[in-house]
């Protein structure tokens, strides 16, 4: 069943266009101010879906490790759908990039690391920001497990390690048997879409 809760945003998306922090701004008005059982728990990322379009087609979202994500929906052409199925499809190869740049990846101690956050090495990287990107069937987290994801090296922040993946990780059986809750926000003349739901396995492919 899918639960809806409007709430109104002083934020407009013609603001959101002209800011270069856009994300913190959107994050800010729909963060929980409180520590309740209404809140956000320290292992959730609250996933959003926010429709501006940025004049750089490169805007495509973003992530914090403040725990949040966005999917800057119309920039990049990106149209989450309720029937993507693929990997690739809709908006998933974005959310799910977002996501995990919302764990932590890629630190700059990463061997591969470079364009600030994404690695430059392999164009099959979830995390891969290059001329050519591999075909969305063969996207991997970390490849060669030597930037971000069950790395093993103690003196370089891993992802595998972080608290928010076992969430997520959890939450994957639930989100295989059941839609995830959609919250429908309004912010002045744009809509905004919130997942609590999320599913994230190592190979993507």
């Amino acid at each position: 069943m899918t639960s809806v809760d409007v709430r109104h945003l002083t934020v407009t998306a013609a603001e959101l266009r002209d800011r270069p922090d856009a994300a913190s701004l959107v994050d800010d008005e729909l963060r929980p101010k409180t520590t309740s059982t209404t809140g956000l728990a320290p292992n959730e990322i609250m996933l959003s879906f926010v429709p501006v379009t940025f004049p750089a087609q490169v805007r495509c979202g973003e992530g914090s490790q403040a725990g949040f994500a966005i999917v800057w929906m119309g920039s990049c052409g990106v149209v989450p759908s309720v029937g993507s199925r693929t990997f690739g499809e809709g908006a998933t190869f974005v959310i799910a990039h977002e996501l995990v740049h919302a764990l932590g990846a890629v630190p700059p101690c990463a061997p591969h690391y470079g364009r600030n956050g994404h690695v430059i090495d392999d164009p099959r990287d979830l995390l891969y920001d290059g001329a050519s990107r591999a075909p969305y069937g063969t996207i991997e987290l970390d490849p060669g497990h030597d930037d971000y994801y069950h790395t093993n090296k103690p003196d370089c922040p891993d992802i595998a390690n972080h608290p928010r993946l076992d969430e997520l990780a959890r939450q994957r059986t639930k989100c295989r048997s059941e839609r995830s809750r959609w919250r429908t926000l309004e912010a002045g003349t744009i809509t905004v879409h919130r997942a609590t739901g999320v599913a994230l396995d190592g190979d993507l492919g």
